[in-house]
């Protein structure tokens, strides 16, 4: 499922709900739907944050795609990952200045921090998932070939969690699950 912009809210991490998003999130989000329309890409997951790498240190919104991860900011000025590069990402971690996570390419050490908009657990979820469907070969058995079998392709997969995820945040958000029994649930998808 695509990221949703609703009512121009976004999931704030600290606060763990919806919140109007700030002026920043709202203009890199359309720069970024214009940049992506270009390769018919769709915005799966988005945060805004910091990102470190060279020449591009300033404000953007990291945005996974189901081909790869883009990084734009506020000059239009793009980064591209694809997911068969990245090793070693970090889960989100809660810092002073908002949430950040990091990973790592042959060329970039990528830190993208300040993240106070976007879900990150979710994204790095996402990047994980990305980057394991990337490396795997499915091959089918020799006597399949010519049969068509209803198989959940990775994409779908990752998609179906994020869905869910999403499903019980509203739910939360609705005061119909507490806290802890969103947290669990979304444990359970993510497979922590």
């Amino acid at each position: 499922m695509a990221f949703i912009f609703r009512d121009e809210k976004v999931y704030n991490p600290i606060l763990q709900k919806k919140k109007n998003a700030s002026k920043n999130f709202i203009d890199l989000f359309h720069k970024a739907n214009a940049v992506l329309n270009q390769t018919n890409e769709t915005i799966m997951e988005i945060i805004l944050g910091v990102g470190n790498f060279s020449k591009m240190g300033t404000v953007g919104v990291m945005i996974a795609t189901k081909k790869r991860l883009v990084f734009i900011d506020k000059d239009y000025a793009v980064k591209t990952w694809n997911y068969h590069d990245i090793c070693d990402v970090t889960v989100a971690k809660k810092a002073w200045s908002g949430y950040k996570f990091s990973f790592n390419t042959e060329s970039d050490n990528v830190e993208i921090s300040s993240i106070l908009e976007g879900d990150p657990a979710t994204f790095v979820a996402y990047i994980k998932k990305m980057k394991e469907n990337s490396s795997k070969v499915i091959k089918q058995p020799s006597s399949n070939v010519n049969k068509q079998e209803n198989v959940a392709t990775p994409d779908e997969n990752t998609d179906f969690i994020i869905e869910e995820i999403r499903k019980y945040a509203a739910l939360k958000e609705e005061g119909l699950l507490t806290e802890e029994e969103f947290t669990l649930k979304k444990k359970q998808l993510l497979g922590i």
